[in-house]
């Protein structure tokens, strides 16, 4: 229920069919031409 509300705020968008996150701002859970790298790691990010 927490995530759906998160969802619904426009705060993360969620999987369709599965529920699980896709992206959570500014980070995206699946592959995307962006990439935010620091000393720490890298991460895949949203436009």
């Amino acid at each position: 229920m927490a995530l759906a509300n998160l969802a619904d705020a426009h705060m993360l968008v969620l999987q369709p069919d599965s529920g699980e996150v896709l992206m959570a701002n500014p980070f995206s859970a699946v592959p995307t031409p962006f990439v935010v790298t620091t000393s720490r790691g890298s991460w895949y990010a949203n436009c």
